[in-house]
């Protein structure tokens, strides 16, 4: 122990240890002998005060008031007696049962309803309750004083310290039948997220709303609790786990090498019921060190410091310092952090191993237990708990054997001799005593404050209730009615029985310009003859029968290429939010492009027989394949003015049925949830017309009689490629200065004769090759439209009209009543708000109601 130093505490603000005990006369020149804490047991000597019981809530605030005056100084009941003078006594432990029960059935009372009201999750309101808080510097016997106050056993040996709070409550049975038990349960207040700065924990995140469940079963055999209580610890610093892993028999500690976290701010409850046992609950929080092993690991020397930081600086806690005996107290890290919180006028201090004290040492001691060095609130104690080799021996010593063996020591001198004014407080059964009392009269004392701050704000939280509008009544029934209303509508819409008929007239109107579409995409073959440049002579075109023919040179961007791929046509579909009108539309359909010598050169190539004039079906497959590839952009075009038209059509409908809840959450997820099932049911729709237009495009197939229309196409295509050639003949001709040259509108009524004296076409094949062609793509195009209007019915129109209600029932959860309301509400951010009022409301009345019975009690 360090040289005689005074540390006088300074109180903090109302609460802190007002010491009723004796203390030597050379320790009264420098205090005023005022009597200030009737209850704790004295010395005998002049002004010894009487021991006097517990009075109920009436014996509070005024003990405590003495304590703060004459400059702030904890004041003493100085008694001038001799050493040899005393009526504090060791307590037997034969005489447990006074000790144990010195509490009344209220005390227990008083502990758990403060417990419970720990658990409500109302911090704003109560963010302080009364409580003991255990702490020390590691090694300093902190776990042995807590194992032999609430008789278990903790978790030893190497890496088992404690690296978490433990809130442990301790309640008496009553009934010497009663079994002893223990629920360990994992308070979580905190959620561990890596990089998080939001507390006053790095990488941990306040919880909203505290999380307590029960850590495996209930624990009715003592020996097994140390094993639980380390599975326990495991969970808290594994957060990433699910805990119920610790808890099962099968998952092996020894297997657990490294953890997540190595401390946490989350904490283990321990409730503990069994006869003979004190009314106690206190919080034991892990040891405070200097500095970590692992110099990569010095961040937590700071994380366990600001953790008993939080809890020292709680003016609601009283503190409980375990201190070594033979340590320098100067050196004390944790004392240190009392004084730093201003806790001195809050701490009662325990001393331990007093078996290794020296002389020096017992003399500071001596002068702590008299107030004259290092003076806190509630005075120092002292216990004497099991060696460490008592603790390794093979012989199970028993609670009860410590507490003998604890007796005999404090019965010898100088404790029974120099010391035996103090024997009152010394051994863990009188500080059970104090720290019963101190608990239950504290509790006491704050009890009309607790009900005062539960009361002011439930009045709050009604009153700011009372400013919301009146929940509506049956929204279950209203959202159901407007999803109906919305379906009818959609439903008339989609029929046609609307009033306007825009709709349906907008529909047809698409799949009538997808058919014109793929009419313009039809294939064309250009019939001038390769190589043919037309003399610069003006030509009047004035017969209406003409039809006018289509040079590569007159379709912008088609000069000099071949047949047309489908890579260089299609167009990547948009979908804009307004539906264009079919007749202002700026889509163009790609064409195929047939040039009589690129036919003449593929016959060639893919020709296989060695007879002349022999056309190989590939090759007229081939043309066909090529004439339909730009099928793709005008099913694209059309499907995506399609989806435009029906979710603006569905977008019209709910802006126009729910007008009057365009603020609410029901107007923002009914269309979500509309839109969305469209959305689905149209993209369904485009993977099957995709699929046709590849069909298609595979091969071409038909088993319809197209002969006649063959002969047909055949007749028109020898037409117009004589007719070219003749206008080729004439204008060659003319451009010679031939004089009796049929003139243009002649030519047509003159062709058959103009075209004998022409010599014979080389490209007669090409047209026996291209004429089925066309047959095939006007026939091929009109099933694929009508196919696809009728995918589009069922698998669009109709699914739509079936799906719809039972999708938004699901969706928009009906039958909750609760969420409904949410729906109806017109600002979502303030029913949100009611809603958690409300439930701090439900809290708060709960926690009155605790309060109340215990005044009643």
């Amino acid at each position: 122990m360090a040289p005689k130093t005074v540390i006088k505490p300074e109180p903090h603000g109302d609460l802190q240890f007002d010491r009723g005990y004796a203390t030597s006369s050379e320790s009264t020149s420098e205090f005023t002998p005022t009597p200030v804490y009737p209850h704790l047991p004295v010395s005998s000597g002049e002004t010894v005060l009487e021991d006097i019981t517990m009075s109920g809530v009436n014996a509070t605030d005024t003990d405590y008031a003495h304590g703060a005056s004459s400059g702030g100084h904890v004041r003493h009941a100085i008694s001038h007696t001799s050493d040899s003078t005393t009526t504090g006594t060791l307590q037997e432990p034969l005489a447990a049962d006074e000790a144990m029960h010195a509490l009344s059935q209220d005390s227990h009372l008083l502990i758990k309803k403060i417990q419970k009201l720990s658990t409500l999750g109302i911090d704003n309101t109560l963010s302080s309750l009364p409580k003991f808080v255990v702490v020390g510097d590691q090694s300093a016997g902190k776990s042995s004083i807590i194992e032999a106050t609430c008789d278990i056993k903790l978790p030893r040996g190497p890496g088992t310290c404690t690296r978490c709070p433990f809130r442990i409550t301790v309640t008496s049975s009553g009934s010497v039948n009663d079994d002893w038990t223990c629920i360990v349960s994992l308070q979580q207040k905190y959620s561990y997220v890596p990089g998080s700065r939001t507390s006053r924990y790095d990488n941990w995140s306040a919880n909203q709303d505290i999380q307590l469940f029960q850590f495996g079963r209930i624990i009715s055999d003592k020996s097994k609790l140390e094993d639980v209580l380390r599975r326990a610890q495991l969970a808290i610093l594994n957060p990433g786990i699910d805990s119920q892993v610790f808890a099962s028999p099968q998952f092996s500690i020894k297997g657990k090498e490294s953890n997540q976290v190595e401390f946490s701010p989350n904490f283990i409850t321990l409730e503990i019921r069994g006869f003979d046992l004190p009314e106690l609950s206190f919080f034991d929080l892990p040891g405070v060190i200097n500095v970590h092993k692992d110099a990569n690991s010095q961040h937590l020397v700071e994380f366990v410091k600001e953790l008993t930081r939080e809890y020292l600086s709680d003016e609601k806690a009283l503190i409980l310092l375990a201190v070594a005996a033979e340590q320098d107290i100067n050196n004390s890290t944790t004392f240190s952090l009392v004084m730093q919180c201003n806790a001195l006028a809050r701490c009662m201090g325990v001393l331990t191993k007093p078996d290794l004290l020296s002389n020096q040492q017992f003399e500071t001691v001596r002068e702590m237990l008299a107030c004259e060095q290092f003076e806190i609130g509630g005075g120092w104690h002292l216990t004497k708990q099991l060696s460490q080799k008592e603790l390794d021996s093979t012989v199970v010593i028993t609670n009860k054997d410590a507490r003998h063996r604890e007796k005999s020591f404090f019965s010898q001198h100088p404790w029974s001799t120099e010391l035996a004014k103090y024997q009152s407080r010394f051994g863990i059964i009188n500080l059970q005593k104090t720290l019963s009392k101190e608990l239950t009269e504290h509790i006491r004392r704050e009890l009309p404050q607790i009900s005062r701050r539960v009361q002011d704000r439930l009045e709050k939280v009604q009153k700011k209730l009372s400013e919301f509008a009146e929940k509506p009544q049956h929204a279950s029934y209203r959202v159901m009615d407007e999803i109906s209303t919305i379906c009818q509508a959609v439903t008339r819409l989609i029929d046609g029985e609307d009033q306007s008929g825009q709709f349906s007239l907008e529909y047809r109107g698409l799949l009538k310009a997808a058919r014109a579409n793929f009419a313009a995409a039809a294939p064309q073959v250009v019939f001038v003859t390769p190589g043919y440049t037309k003399p610069s002579i003006s030509i009047e075109e004035d017969d209406e029968d003409d039809e006018p023919i289509q040079t590569p040179k007159s379709r912008k961007g088609n000069a000099g290429q071949q047949m047309r791929t489908p890579q260089a046509s299609i167009v990547t579909p948009t979908r804009p939010r307004k539906v264009p009108q079919s007749s202002k539309s700026t889509f163009k359909p790609s064409q195929t492009i047939f040039r009589l010598n690129e036919v003449n050169e593929a016959l060639d190539q893919g020709s296989n027989s060695m007879l002349p004039g022999a056309i190989n079906p590939k090759i007229r497959d081939a043309f066909i394949k090529k004439s339909v590839q730009g099928w793709n952009e005008i099913t694209c075009h059309l499907m995506e003015g399609i989806e435009t038209l029906m979710l603006s059509m569905l977008n019209s409908v709910i802006e126009q049925v729910l007008s009057s809840y365009s603020k609410t959450m029901l107007f923002t997820l009914m269309n979500k949830h509309v839109q969305k099932l469209a959305e689905t049911l149209i993209a369904d729709q485009k993977e099957k017309v995709a699929h046709l237009v590849k069909c298609e495009q595979h091969r071409p197939i038909t088993y319809a009689d197209i002969g006649p229309e063959r002969e047909l196409k055949r007749e028109e295509l020898r037409k117009k490629r004589l007719f070219e050639r003749v206008n080729e003949y004439c204008e060659t001709m003319e451009a010679k200065g031939a004089i009796k040259v049929p003139k243009f509108a002649e030519r047509k009524s003159k062709m058959e004769e103009i075209g004998a004296r022409i010599p014979p076409d080389e490209y007669t094949l090409a047209l026996h090759a291209l004429e089925i062609v066309p047959v095939y793509y006007n026939r091929a195009a009109a099933s694929l439209i009508d196919t696809i209007a009728k995918l589009l019915e069922f698998g669009l129109r109709n699914a739509l009209k079936t799906t719809m209600a039972e999708t938004l029932r699901q969706e928009l959860r009906v039958m909750d009543e609760d969420y409904c309301i949410q729906l109806l509400a017109e600002h979502p951010e303030r029913e949100a708000e009611r809603s958690r009022l409300l439930a701090e409301k439900d809290k708060l009345e709960i926690a009155l109601d605790e309060l109340k019975s215990l005044q009643k009690s």
